[in-house]
C-alpha cells in the first residue's frame, strides 16, 4: 500500500502529488517524488504525526534552496511547507511559519520599522531553513538569524515543544536541527529591532545588489557549497562532468547540466559530506 493510502486509511487529510524535485529547487536537480503539501500547521503536524507512526522517513522541502537532490525517483516522500506562511507581529516580536520566504519576511517587518536582519533579503531560502543552517552573512561579519530568536517551536516525532535560543547548539551555518533529524521546525519568534524604514530600505537595497555582484547566477545554483574553511581560489573553474566550480564566486557550484553524480563527484573531490553547507537527499 502506499504511502497516501495508507494516510488516507488512518484519516489524515492529504493534498498529494508526484512531480520532479528539478522543479522545485534553485538547483534544478532531483528526480521524481511524492510531495505532501499541508494546508496548515495543523495539517502538518497531524502529516508528521501519522508519518512517525508508521515508522515512515520523510523528507522537509522549503523553497528548495541549498539542497542537493538524488536524480533517480526518490522513495522516501516529500512534505512541502510552502503553504506555512502565516506571520504575526508583536513589536518588536515577530512569530513566523516555517514556510515564510526570508527576503518577504526582511520587507514585511520593514512595514513596522522593524529590521536587522536585511541580510536575509538576498537568502532564497524560507525561515524554517534559514534557521536549520542558520542562515546570515559570512563567517567574518559575525551576522546569524539564530542571534534573533526567541524561540523554535518543533514537532520532535512525538509532541510540539519549544526551543529556546540558547539551546540551539549555533554555529557557523550550523544548529541542532541539523544533527537531530526528529526535529520539524514549525514556526520561530524573532526578536527584531526598531529602525527607521528608510534605513532598513537602503540595507535592503545594498544587500542585493551586493548579491548580484558578488554572486554567479549564470547557471542554476544553491548557493554557498561548504560550511567549513578551504582553500576556495584553487577551486574555481574546476569542473566534472556538467558540474562545475565557478570562476566568479569561490565555493559556489553551477549546474551547467548535471546529473546527482557529477555534483557529488564534485564535491567529493573538494571536501566531505560533513563539511557541506548543502543538504544532500540521496534517496
Amino acid at each position: 500500500m502506499s504511502n497516501k493510502n495508507k494516510l488516507a486509511k488512518n484519516g489524515t487529510r492529504l493534498n498529494v502529488r508526484e512531480c520532479d524535485l528539478k522543479e522545485l529547487t534553485t538547483l534544478q536537480l532531483g528526480g521524481r517524488a511524492e510531495i505532501y503539501t499541508p494546508q496548515d500547521l495543523n495539517q502538518f503536524v497531524d502529516l508528521l504525526k501519522a508519518f512517525h507512526q508508521q515508522n515512515q522517513c520523510y523528507h522537509v522541502l522549503g523553497n528548495g534552496s541549498n539542497l542537493l537532490v538524488n536524480d533517480d525517483q526518490l522513495e522516501i516522500p516529500v512534505v512541502h511547507t510552502k503553504l506555512l506562511n502565516g506571520i504575526r507581529f508583536s513589536p518588536p516580536f515577530v512569530e513566523v511559519e516555517a514556510g515564510y520566504l526570508m527576503p518577504k519576511l526582511v520587507n514585511d517587518a520593514c512595514s513596522f520599522h522593524l529590521g536587522g536582519i536585511e541580510y536575509l533579503a538576498s537568502i532564497p531560502g524560507t525561515i524554517g531553513g534559514g534557521v536549520c543552517m542558520n542562515a546570515g552573512r559570512g563567517k567574518s561579519y559575525n551576522k546569524s538569524i539564530h542571534q534573533r530568536i526567541v524561540s523554535v517551536r518543533i514537532f520532535d516525532g512525538n509532541k510540539e515543544r519549544y526551543i529556546k535560543q540558547n539551546d540551539l547548539k549555533s554555529d557557523y551555518r550550523w544548529s541542532l536541527f541539523r544533527e537531530e533529524s526528529d526535529m520539524t521546525i514549525l514556526s520561530v519568534v524573532l526578536r527584531l529591532e526598531f529602525i527607521n524604514p528608510a534605513t532598513i530600505r537602503k540595507r535592503i537595497i545594498d544587500r542585493i545588489r551586493f548579491a548580484h555582484h558578488r554572486q554567479d547566477h549564470s547557471a542554476p545554483n544553491a548557493g554557498s557549497v561548504f560550511r567549513v574553511e578551504k582553500n576556495f581560489g584553487q577551486l574555481k573553474g574546476r569542473k566534472i562532468g556538467n558540474a562545475c566550480f565557478s570562476s566568479k564566486t569561490c565555493n559556489w557550484i553551477l549546474n551547467e547540466g548535471a546529473s546527482f553524480k557529477d555534483m557529488m563527484d564534485l564535491i567529493l573531490s573538494a571536501g566531505t559530506i560533513t563539511d557541506l553547507e548543502w543538504v544532500v537527499w540521496s534517496e
